[in-house]
């Protein structure tokens, strides 16, 4: 093939311009990578055991929710009035522990 002209292709032009369905397949995962822990707001009435409960199943590191739950309350302290594990605040945003699944 000597003597035949190469062809030359133009660039595609781009926007630069990142659409939302691209970014919202972005996993629980990489999100709590970046620095900033997840969080969970916690809705009114609930205590810390009730969201332990609903959060387990993203977590299959824990044996169980009990082991969830103390460490939701070690990492949230202040989210509890005077400190007691029973007395979780409304509306609280509660830290997470990293190790969630995707």
């Amino acid at each position: 093939m000597k003597g035949e002209p190469l062809s030359v292709r133009q660039p595609e032009e781009t926007t630069g311009n990142v659409t939302a369905p691209s970014y919202n397949k972005i996993s629980n995962s990489l999100l709590s990578r970046t620095g900033k822990a997840p969080v969970y707001k916690v809705p009114e009435g609930y205590t810390i055991s009730m969201v332990a409960i609903k959060l387990l199943p993203l977590y299959p590191d824990y044996d169980n929710w009990t082991s969830l739950m103390k460490d939701l309350y070690k990492l949230n302290p202040d989210a509890f009035i005077n400190k007691d594990i029973n007395k979780l605040r409304d509306n609280s945003q509660l830290k997470l522990p990293r190790k969630i699944s995707s």
